[in-house]
Protein backbone atom coordinates (compact mmCIF):
# COMPACT_ATOMS: atom_id res chain seq x y z
CA UNK A 1 0.00 0.00 0.00
CA UNK A 2 1.43 3.10 -0.63
CA UNK A 3 0.97 6.36 1.44
CA UNK A 4 0.97 9.04 -1.42
CA UNK A 5 -0.85 8.45 -4.27
CA UNK A 6 0.63 8.83 -7.84
CA UNK A 7 -0.52 12.38 -9.32
CA UNK A 8 0.62 14.39 -12.24
CA UNK A 9 2.82 16.35 -10.07
CA UNK A 10 4.13 13.19 -8.39
CA UNK A 11 4.07 10.26 -10.48
CA UNK A 12 6.61 8.24 -7.92
CA UNK A 13 4.21 7.56 -5.17
CA UNK A 14 6.11 6.52 -1.58
CA UNK A 15 5.55 3.65 0.41
CA UNK A 16 4.65 4.22 3.95
CA UNK A 17 8.38 2.91 5.03
CA UNK A 18 9.57 5.15 3.01
CA UNK A 19 7.46 8.16 4.07
CA UNK A 20 8.65 7.63 7.68
CA UNK A 21 12.50 7.60 6.56
CA UNK A 22 12.16 10.75 4.97
CA UNK A 23 10.20 12.43 8.44
CA UNK A 24 13.13 10.55 10.55
CA UNK A 25 15.81 12.62 8.54
CA UNK A 26 13.77 15.59 8.45
CA UNK A 27 12.77 15.80 12.48
CA UNK A 28 16.51 15.28 13.08
CA UNK A 29 17.26 18.08 11.21
CA UNK A 30 18.26 21.65 13.37
CA UNK A 31 18.49 23.96 11.16
CA UNK A 32 20.53 26.39 13.76
CA UNK A 33 22.81 23.45 14.31
CA UNK A 34 26.66 24.26 13.11
CA UNK A 35 27.56 22.95 9.99
CA UNK A 36 30.67 20.19 11.49
CA UNK A 37 33.63 21.38 11.27
CA UNK A 38 35.80 20.38 7.89
CA UNK A 39 38.56 17.78 8.57
CA UNK A 40 41.91 18.98 6.99
CA UNK A 41 43.08 16.27 5.01
CA UNK A 42 46.89 17.30 5.14
CA UNK A 43 48.19 18.83 7.95
CA UNK A 44 52.05 19.76 8.52
CA UNK A 45 54.88 17.70 10.09
CA UNK A 46 54.52 19.99 13.46
CA UNK A 47 51.36 20.34 13.09
CA UNK A 48 50.15 16.56 12.98
CA UNK A 49 53.00 15.90 16.10
CA UNK A 50 52.04 18.68 18.37
CA UNK A 51 48.34 17.62 18.23
CA UNK A 52 49.32 14.08 18.90
CA UNK A 53 51.28 15.71 22.02
CA UNK A 54 48.19 16.78 23.17
CA UNK A 55 46.04 14.40 22.75
CA UNK A 56 46.12 11.83 25.88
CA UNK A 57 46.64 8.34 25.01
CA UNK A 58 46.28 5.69 28.10
CA UNK A 59 48.72 6.92 30.61
CA UNK A 60 50.91 9.40 28.46
CA UNK A 61 50.20 10.98 25.19
CA UNK A 62 49.51 9.85 22.02
CA UNK A 63 52.58 10.64 20.72
CA UNK A 64 54.31 9.10 23.09
CA UNK A 65 51.92 5.92 22.01
CA UNK A 66 52.87 6.37 18.66
CA UNK A 67 56.59 6.14 18.94
CA UNK A 68 56.47 3.11 21.96
CA UNK A 69 54.67 1.36 18.96
CA UNK A 70 57.20 2.23 15.79
CA UNK A 71 59.77 1.15 18.97
CA UNK A 72 58.61 -2.72 18.83
CA UNK A 73 60.30 -4.95 16.75
CA UNK A 74 57.65 -6.63 14.69
CA UNK A 75 56.74 -2.97 13.19
CA UNK A 76 57.65 -2.76 9.64
CA UNK A 77 60.80 -0.83 9.35
CA UNK A 78 59.24 1.33 6.67
CA UNK A 79 56.64 2.90 9.08
CA UNK A 80 59.34 4.01 10.76
CA UNK A 81 61.07 5.64 7.77
CA UNK A 82 57.91 6.88 7.05
CA UNK A 83 57.29 8.27 10.20
CA UNK A 84 60.88 9.80 10.58
CA UNK A 85 60.85 11.36 7.50
CA UNK A 86 57.43 12.36 6.94
CA UNK A 87 57.15 16.30 5.82
CA UNK A 88 53.63 15.90 6.14
CA UNK A 89 50.53 14.24 7.88
CA UNK A 90 48.21 12.82 5.15
CA UNK A 91 45.03 11.87 6.34
CA UNK A 92 44.44 9.00 3.54
CA UNK A 93 47.94 8.20 4.59
CA UNK A 94 47.92 4.06 4.98
CA UNK A 95 50.79 4.03 7.46
CA UNK A 96 49.26 6.36 9.66
CA UNK A 97 46.03 4.83 9.22
CA UNK A 98 47.83 1.63 10.21
CA UNK A 99 49.40 3.02 13.26
CA UNK A 100 46.06 4.72 14.27
CA UNK A 101 44.58 1.05 14.01
CA UNK A 102 46.79 -0.38 16.28
CA UNK A 103 46.51 2.40 18.97
CA UNK A 104 42.52 1.59 18.53
CA UNK A 105 41.63 5.41 17.04
CA UNK A 106 38.30 5.56 15.42
CA UNK A 107 37.89 7.56 12.13
CA UNK A 108 36.01 10.42 14.62
CA UNK A 109 39.15 10.13 16.68
CA UNK A 110 41.66 10.24 13.69
CA UNK A 111 38.97 13.19 12.16
CA UNK A 112 39.11 15.27 15.50
CA UNK A 113 43.19 14.84 15.29
CA UNK A 114 43.31 16.57 12.30
CA UNK A 115 41.00 19.63 12.81
CA UNK A 116 42.74 19.99 16.17
CA UNK A 117 46.11 19.65 14.03
CA UNK A 118 45.05 21.93 11.35
CA UNK A 119 44.18 24.50 14.47
CA UNK A 120 47.52 25.12 15.72
CA UNK A 121 49.60 27.47 14.34
CA UNK A 122 53.45 27.77 15.05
Amino acid sequence: MFATEPTDLNPNPMTSEQVAAVMAVYGAHDPDAAPPPDVPQVVSRFQGREAMHRTAHGDGTLFEAAEALLAQPDTPAWYRRAWDDLQEFRRDSEMLAAIAGMLGLSAAKIDALFILAGSIKA
